[in-house]
């Protein structure tokens, strides 16, 4: 009886060995800890997407001019404000409008590092003065071109101003041909007035057609082929009659355009625009508008 009592014990302590043998065996897995930011990205919803600019703080201006209406404006059309490279329109009106030779080659005569692909010495036509001016908003071939009017750069601004008062800009004032100056300043109906004015030379409404521009400059022996483009998308886009843009800090991003849409002529004025995505947002709404108003 002992005898079996022994073996049962042995193979009792046997089996229990080779449980905690297996067990001993068999892998601990880790415990996986999860930083708490994973939970708050995925329990995170998407946010909506709201349409930018509602309240947007620049003027605007949108004028049938075939029947002289205003088709869409905010704040006050008389308020005066700083106008940037729109000066250029007057700067260019100012240059055709005294028949200056086009062709004739002029020399650069001053340095200027703020938006330019010319530099002092260079030698090049007037025309391709007025086109890096009005496409590519060029400001030193701004300045060459009222350096380079009978009378000097003075007699230049004086014109430019006299023009101003021919048209009926009461609102407006020019120091300077390039809009560098903060003290450009004009109104959204003097703008479109000269907008206007500006669209029955033919160099406004060609320079509004090029997607690009290329002009020659000679310096000494060597000749330069200098290539640009325009300030704004817009040009070179059917039915844009004429156009030109600005920026400065105190301006904000500015845009006058001329645009014929079903055989009526309109005029889109911005000025003040927070950033060129503000301007683009408001020139795609005043486009829709035109479109919309010419499908009537």
């Amino acid at each position: 009886m002992k005898k079996i009592f022994l073996i049962l014990t042995t193979l009792l302590l046997a089996f229990s060995t080779a449980i905690d043998a297996k067990e001993v065996r068999k892998p601990v897995k880790k415990k996986q800890y999860v930083h708490k930011s994973v939970y708050k990205k995925a329990k995170r919803k998407p946010k909506l997407q709201q349409p930018k600019y509602i309240n947007t703080t620049a003027n605007v201006l949108l004028v049938n001019l075939t029947d002289n209406s205003i088709v869409q404006g905010n704040q006050d059309n008389y308020a005066r404000s700083s106008i940037a490279s729109i000066s250029k329109l007057m700067t260019v009106y100012t240059v055709v409008k005294n028949n200056q030779n086009l062709n004739e080659v002029i020399t650069v005569q001053s340095s200027l590092g703020n938006h330019t692909r010319l530099s002092k010495g260079m030698q090049l036509t007037r025309i391709d003065l007025v086109k890096l001016s009005l496409v590519h908003s060029d400001n030193l071939a701004a300045m060459t071109l009222a350096q380079n009017y009978p009378g000097g750069f003075d007699a230049f601004i004086y014109e430019m101003n006299k023009n101003a008062r021919e048209l009926g800009m009461h609102n407006t004032v020019f120091y300077e041909p390039t809009g560098l100056d903060a003290n450009n300043r004009s109104t959204l109906t003097d703008i479109t007035q000269l907008t206007k004015a500006a669209s029955y030379y033919t160099i406004f409404r060609e320079a509004a057609s090029m997607e690009n521009v290329t002009v020659t400059a000679t310096k000494g022996k060597k000749t330069y082929k200098i290539r640009a483009r325009p300030t704004s998308t817009m040009f070179g886009k059917e039915g844009i009659v004429t156009i030109k843009t600005g920026f400065t800090n105190a301006a904000g991003f500015c845009i006058t355009m001329l645009v014929n849409s079903e055989n009526k002529l309109f005029n889109v004025v911005i000025l003040g625009a927070r950033s060129s995505k503000e301007r683009s947002y408001l020139i795609e709404k005043s486009m829709k508008t035109i479109h919309n108003y010419g499908s009537v």
